[in-house]
């Protein structure tokens, strides 16, 4: 693990070296910083090489050892090592000169590529914990927080870079390649999202914040009273709003969050066809997303609508609950004002249709 971290590190020194290339002014400091990147980079790639050559070594006696979960891990991260050097290959071969937005669109592939190491890391030491084996657990842990600190030098760096090329200065391209939303954070999503569907993490994310987990409130925006119930029903897992910023640990808790609102639809009103989980009913998923953002309560929320639709007389009662029943009926029934706001009606209903885009775009590119 000490050899990922010395990668990671490099890593991160890149993503330096790009911030203060952003800085130059004049024709005689860039071609100076530009000198003094590509030197960088070669000492990174060196360093990278290095790191190669431990990684087959100890995979070479973990297969001896017959240790196949620890030549799996090590396998992985000769990966990430090589897809690192090739990076720094083509940035040493362009001179970094191409401009900053194209320095922007490779630190966002590598800060992807860190918050799927990061993933790998929290399972590792969920492991050794398991396991009783403190030293282990203490070393990855170490790495884990120089990984989160490279993921912010990259996001500072992403930003800078954006900025200079007189774009909107969004921390991470929301989008990929293809025109859809960016894919970075699925490794992250799959692990920790709980069932919920990846396009729909992606959809909801990128609504909250942009895709951008440097966000004040994370990637998936988490407002302090949904943390509160987060560690009140987790208490021996608490987690900080500090760590909101920490993409595995913010899906965590929105997730989480989610899976409460799913649960009360469950057990308060599973005689409404459009509040049973089903990801393909987009009324639920309007319903679910609706909740998510206005209040979910049974109190004043979602559930507060409901209960008082389902106690209107046959003649006036609606043939179907749906999201635009609810915000219709919200003002009568005295739920939170929020579930009369035409912008959240707005805001789920814009959700779902990047969910279904999402989703079909996933289809799609698996048939293919």
């Amino acid at each position: 693990m000490r050899y990922l971290t010395e990668g990671l590190v490099a890593g991160g020194l890149v993503a330096g070296v790009v911030w203060y290339a952003t800085r130059d002014r004049d024709r005689a400091a860039r071609e100076r910083a530009t000198a003094e990147r590509v030197a960088r980079l070669a000492d990174a790639r060196a360093q990278l090489t290095t790191a190669i050559a431990r990684a087959d070594g100890a995979i070479t006696a973990g297969n001896v050892a017959g240790d196949a979960a620890r030549v799996a891990r090590l396998t992985a991260a000769r990966g990430q090592f090589a897809d690192a050097i090739a990076r720094a290959d083509g940035a040493i071969t362009a001179g970094n000169v191409a401009g900053d937005a194209a320095r922007a669109a490779r630190l966002t592939e590598a800060r992807a590529q860190l918050a799927a190491a990061l993933a790998r890391a929290d399972d590792a030491i969920a492991a050794g914990k398991a396991a009783g084996d403190a030293h282990r657990v203490a070393q990855l842990a170490d790495a884990r927080a120089q990984m989160i600190a490279a993921i912010a030098r990259a996001d500072d760096a992403i930003v800078a870079g954006n900025a200079a090329a007189g774009g909107a200065s969004p921390a991470l391209a929301p989008r990929d390649k293809n025109g859809g939303l960016t894919r970075c954070f699925d490794d992250l999503f799959k692990r920790h999202g709980r069932g919920i569907p990846i396009a729909y993490l992606r959809a909801l994310a990128n609504a909250e914040s942009g895709m951008d987990p440097h966000d004040r409130l994370g990637l998936i925006n988490i407002v302090p009273k949904a943390l509160a119930g987060y560690n009140e029903r987790h208490p021996n897992a608490r987690i900080t709003a500090d760590d909101m910023r920490d993409p595995a640990k913010n899906i965590t808790v929105a997730a989480d969050h989610l899976r409460v609102v799913v649960d009360g639809f469950r057990r308060h009103h599973f005689d409404v066809p459009n509040l049973v989980e089903n990801w393909s009913n987009l009324h639920f998923v309007r319903l679910l997303t609706a909740s998510w953002n206005a209040g979910h309560s049974e109190s004043a929320g979602v559930g507060r609508v409901v209960r008082y639709l389902k106690a209107q007389p046959a003649t006036s009662r609606p043939a179907e609950i749906t999201i635009d029943t609810v915000f219709e009926a919200a003002a009568r029934a005295r739920a939170t004002k929020h579930l009369s706001n035409p912008r959240k009606l707005a805001y789920a209903k814009d959700v779902v249709a990047a969910f279904v885009r999402e989703r079909e775009r996933d289809a799609h590119e698996r048939v293919a």
